[in-house]
């Protein structure tokens, strides 16, 4: 469930991305917030990996 998020995300992220180098994005904090939330999904997945080797 979190890896398909992080999947979803980094595809909205490379659209963003694509607009941004073509001028087509207005919201430039958007990137930003999806950045974010890929990291938050990392950290969490990270700390499940780490308790589960505990």
């Amino acid at each position: 469930m979190l890896v398909k998020e992080m999947e979803e995300a980094h595809a909205r992220l490379k659209e963003l991305r694509f607009k941004l180098s073509s001028n087509q994005l207005k919201d430039v904090r958007e990137i930003r917030e999806l950045k974010r939330g890929v990291a938050r999904i990392k950290t969490i997945l990270a700390q499940l990996s780490s308790e589960e080797v505990s």
